[in-house]
């Protein structure tokens, strides 16, 4: 048992499936093996899509009746407002509940945990203002709008407040080396350094067979991304395309390219996304080879990476990357992109 006990509120947006919810939720359950009480706040939390261990976490949803998007719009200012509603809400009508705050994602709550005088923990996965300009226009030209110029002005808001509420955090950490050299060079005007906390993974754990559609005697290639567009799973499917010309045919027979990922059917790029790349392997005459699965468990998770042969990562300047941790942990080949966070954990 801990010596001293804490109260600690975890404040996230949308507690889905993803590394970042994988962190939380470890994190949670780290804290009460340690004796200390944690509990997740949430503006968004669907029961179906949701890590095993959730069910033993104390889930408060506040602030859900705030909209998501207003017509598929705006997305980053009223996620804002959601954590924002969240910290008032915590500071206001349940200041005994918690001794800490540990925020993510969204850094705007620690302006309010800060006029309560509250110690906030602010955990940057990477600065929102990077990974929306980077979705702006991206390689097929999704982003392109006449209403470009108002965008431009609405992110300059947004990114204002993102880093003018990230200097009201008493300690900020991040995931990777990677993400301090972004972290300093996006926002200037912050002296602090942040400190490095490496998201961890579990043991690899042999509990079913999940993935029962997969021969033994298939070679497979496993991608495990969200159905996001700057995950870039496209390679995934030309790369398969181009092996056919370098291995036997009788060897190429037996590989498959398992895609598997998070799919959420709010969200449009979600369901785009994966259409896209069902099209794109009709079209290279590979719709035999590849597999989409959706929402996997953490067991279905686990199997796929036993019977896999490779993981292949294919994000570029990824943040962080907790599936190649996950995949090397379960003794299995990892090719990922030699950019971002994986250049800290995969070495050769």
């Amino acid at each position: 048992m801990a010596k001293t006990k804490i109260k600690v509120a975890f404040i996230h947006p949308d507690l889905g499936l993803g590394g970042a919810e994988r962190l939380i939720v470890d994190s949670v359950v780290g804290l009460k093996e340690l004796g200390h009480e944690a509990g997740i706040y949430t503006a968004h939390y669907d029961e179906s899509r949701r890590f095993p261990e959730v069910s033993s976490i104390n889930v408060h949803v506040v602030g859900g009746f705030i909209p998501r998007t207003l017509a598929g719009k705006f997305k980053a200012l009223l996620t804002s407002i959601q954590c924002l509603y969240i910290a008032i809400y915590l500071c206001i009508l349940c200041p005994h509940s918690f001794d800490v705050a540990v925020c993510d994602i969204v850094s705007l709550p620690n302006v309010i945990f800060w006029l309560f005088r509250k110690p906030v923990v602010f955990y940057c996965h990477f600065p929102d203002k990077l990974l929306a300009r980077t979705l702006q226009v991206d390689a097929h030209g999704h982003g392109r709008t006449p209403l470009a110029p108002v965008r431009q002005l609405y992110r300059l808001a947004v990114d204002f407040l993102e880093e003018y509420s990230m200097r009201y955090a008493s300690v900020t950490l991040v995931n990777s080396r990677f993400t301090v050299s972004v972290f300093e060079e996006a926002f200037k005007s912050l002296r602090s350094v942040p400190m490095v906390v490496h998201p961890s993974v579990q043991p690899a754990e042999e509990d079913g067979d999940y993935a029962d559609d997969l021969a033994p005697d298939e070679l497979i290639v496993l991608s495990l991304n969200r159905y996001e567009r700057k995950k870039n799973v496209e390679i995934a499917i030309e790369a398969l395309a181009k092996v056919k010309e370098l291995i036997p045919d009788t060897t190429y027979a037996n590989v498959k390219l398992v895609i598997a990922g998070g799919w959420d059917a709010r969200l449009a790029e979600n369901r785009e996304y994966e259409l896209e790349l069902r099209e794109m392997a009709d079209r290279l005459a590979m719709r035999s080879k590849v597999i989409f699965r959706r929402n996997v468990s953490d067991s279905e998770r686990r199997d796929l990476l036993r019977k896999c042969t490779c993981l292949l990562y294919t994000p570029p300047e990824e943040h962080f990357g907790i599936v190649p941790l996950e995949a090397m942990a379960a003794s299995r080949a990892v090719i990922a992109c030699s950019s971002g966070g994986p250049l800290e954990t995969v070495e050769e």
